[in-house]
């Protein structure tokens, strides 16, 4: 796997040329996004002269930003008034780490109902281990703290099972989810 800026796109062939930092260009297939000029990713060759687009890569030691969203299995929560959705991830070889946290709002603010969800920037592989890292759900009023594992629902959500059998966060578990509640996660998983 190599680090690469696209350099130039060709449209009739649906590729784009990749300089390899420091070294010779490369033919890049991108998977699932078009770069556009300037792009950072990693590629990895899978057959001579053929590579593969697998990401966006950011700098050393920095981070990506994301806004993390929360679904539920049923209905959806209305974050309310003054929410804070906030995430940043970065790519380490084939792994993302990521680490944020939903700060649940005010007016307008409504449960919904179901297991909740969270997304992740990008897609992970589904395949193989499911536990992703730890998450801490806290209960403002009364105050109140429950730990648990983040595990894979799908490529692209995950979920959180409270630790003490309390079973799946949703919107009656551990507690009824009221504002100013907070979720906060640090997760890492295969790309």
């Amino acid at each position: 796997m190599i680090r690469a800026r696209t350099t130039t796109w060709d449209s009739a062939n649906g590729r784009i040329t990749a300089a390899v930092l420091g070294g010779p260009e490369i033919q890049a297939v991108p998977v699932g996004y078009w770069p556009a000029p300037g792009f950072l990713g990693w590629y990895e060759q899978v057959a001579p002269g053929s590579w593969i687009c697998l990401g966006p890569v950011a700098s050393e030691g920095s981070y990506n930003t994301y806004t993390p969203v929360v679904t539920a299995s049923t209905t959806n929560p209305t974050l309310g008034a003054n929410s804070i959705q906030n995430g940043r991830w970065t790519r380490i070889g084939r792994e993302i780490h990521v680490t944020g946290f939903v700060n649940f709002g005010g007016a307008g603010f409504a449960a919904g109902s179901g297991d909740y969800r969270v997304s992740l920037p990008v897609d992970v592989v589904t395949s193989g281990v499911s536990l992703l890292g730890n998450a801490t759900f806290e209960d403002s009023s009364p105050a109140g703290y429950y730990n648990g594992a983040a595990y894979r629902v799908t490529s692209s959500t995950f979920s959180v099972v409270l630790d003490g059998a309390l079973g799946i966060w949703g919107s009656a578990n551990p507690v009824v989810l009221a504002q100013t509640d907070i979720v906060g996660w640090h997760i890492r998983m295969e790309i």
